[in-house]
């Protein structure tokens, strides 16, 4: 009789523990159910807390948004490659940049090096939504005008290649613009392309950076088609194209612009 007493008693015993056990695991998993709506159901924080008097506001200052970084340089480095600039923001104005070495180092039959300066111009093609086109550059003196049509101009020619800031075209108004095409040329010097290491970037407040490097030169022309704007669905591309011709009227002529050309001079 005693071993079975002493049997049930150890039976009972082990049944209370599993109780205990029990009550405690579902009070846990009533604080983790609690912990989780507190963070994360918005009705529940701004209704339910509320009337029990809890101060919420320090879980509406969470931010459980992701950040995501905005670059500050976007390299287009293909022929090919673009981005898209939003004109539906607030926009400013767009500035395209042209730098490049005006200094080329060359060697001679006797293995002397010699220097020579090389003039590079910038300048563009346009055509506007209204129809109108035409051409942006030093030569025969098209500088444009950013205070009336067509509201793209060139600043300055930069004939050493010294300047700080090489050669810039500015555009405002850019919901006019259809097709903008920017080109430099070689107006004086050798046309070598690679000593020039030319350098185009594309600014726009508000906008992260575009830049576009030539390095896929072709020796022997004189012009280099730089990139192409083009205006789709109230956005702005900008294509690298980096495209070689022998002048102007081959430059015209992939483009379709359909421009008369007569031979100048600055």
């Amino acid at each position: 009789m005693e071993t079975k007493k002493c049997e049930v008693a150890t039976k009972g015993t082990k049944n209370t523990k599993g109780i205990k056990g029990c009550f405690w695991r579902l009070l846990c998993e009533i604080f983790v159910f609690f912990v989780f709506s507190l963070f994360f159901s918005a009705p529940l924080r701004s209704k339910n807390l509320c009337k029990w008097g809890m101060d919420v506001s320090f879980f509406d200052k969470i931010d459980m948004t992701k950040k995501v970084k905005t670059p500050s340089v976007i390299n287009l480095i293909k022929s090919g490659d673009s981005h898209a600039i939003d004109l539906t923001k607030k926009t400013g104005e767009f500035l395209i940049n042209l730098n490049w070495d005006s200094k080329i180092e060359k060697k001679g039959i006797f293995g002397f090096l010699s220097k020579s300066t090389l003039d590079l111009d910038l300048g563009c093609m346009y055509r506007l939504r209204d129809g109108s086109q035409g051409v942006i550059q030093a030569l025969g003196n098209l500088f444009g005008s950013l205070s009336s049509h067509p509201y793209i101009s060139l600043d300055k020619d930069d004939r050493t290649g010294q300047s700080s800031d090489g050669e810039n075209i500015r555009l405002t108004k850019l919901e006019m613009l259809d097709v903008v095409v920017v080109f430099a040329f070689i107006y004086e010097g050798a046309p070598n392309w690679d000593s020039a290491k030319g350098v185009v970037t594309v600014k726009q407040q508000g906008s992260a950076d575009i830049v576009i490097r030539l390095d896929n030169p072709e020796q022997g022309k004189i012009m280099c088609g730089l990139i192409k704007i083009e205006n789709k669905d109230n956005q702005l591309v900008v294509t690298k194209l980096e495209q070689y011709f022998a002048g102007h009227k081959e430059l015209d002529q992939e483009f379709g612009f359909g421009f008369n050309w007569t031979a100048g001079r600055k």
